[in-house]
């Protein structure tokens, strides 16, 4: 890491939903999009969703994709599946309680989108 740059992980944990700029218009592909929900509501096994969460990133323009699910027993996020992560960065990846300061559970918490803005160093996050 360069001295007196941030890291993305840095700037994840610094998101707040509340003061986020919204993201430039663009033109999403309506028709993918609709046609990327009704196989997801297709879905019968994990291993079917792999595909489908790459053309969500490909719809997005997204370099990868996590689906974090809530355990209700340890009482956080976790990292349920991903795209264009390796298996080691998904390991290294934090539980996320509810109260932590980042913006997966400032999302969680609102119920809302949240922004974290790219740089020339770091990519973003929605």
């Amino acid at each position: 890491m360069v001295p007196g740059r941030r890291s993305a992980l840095e700037d994840l944990t610094t998101a707040d939903c509340t003061s986020v700029k919204p993201l430039a218009p663009s033109e999403p592909d309506l028709l993918a999009a609709a046609h990327l929900c009704t196989e997801l509501g297709r879905v019968d096994e994990t291993r079917e969703v792999a595909p489908l969460l790459q053309e969500a990133a490909t719809i997005l323009d997204a370099v990868g994709l996590i689906l974090w699910v809530w355990d209700p027993q340890a009482t956080e996020l976790r990292p349920a599946l991903a795209h264009g992560y390796s298996d080691k960065v998904i390991a290294q990846l934090p539980k996320v309680r509810r109260d932590t300061d980042n913006a997966t559970a400032a999302a969680f918490r609102s119920v809302q989108m949240c922004v974290v803005n790219g740089s020339d160093s770091a990519s973003g996050a929605l």
